[in-house]
């Protein structure tokens, strides 16, 4: 469970990401315009491959989604809905 509004500030997550090697994150979240944007940004200046899931990001101001979708995709985040993520899941097995 992440506390902060940055997932790489948790030095247990930044830690257990190291010690297994993990480069890719899916993000969903419930703050599009705070943890989730922070998240984002971070893990993408990081070198991190970051896969945004637009339908599981919300925000408490839903006319802001667009415009953080757009945010998210010019710093370095593919962003596509959980069906897209899913049919290549599926073809892959």
């Amino acid at each position: 469970m992440i506390r902060e509004a940055n997932a790489l500030t948790s030095g247990e997550f930044t830690e257990f990401i190291e010690k297994n090697g993990i480069n890719e994150f899916f993000v969903a979240g419930a703050d599009a315009t705070g943890c989730v944007k922070s998240t984002c940004f971070n893990m993408t200046k990081a070198g991190y491959s970051v896969h945004v899931i637009s339908d599981c990001v919300t925000s408490y101001d839903l006319k802001k989604m667009d415009e953080m979708y757009a945010y998210y995709a010019k710093n370095g985040c593919e962003v596509k809905e959980l069906k897209d993520y899913s049919d290549i899941w599926i073809s892959a097995v």
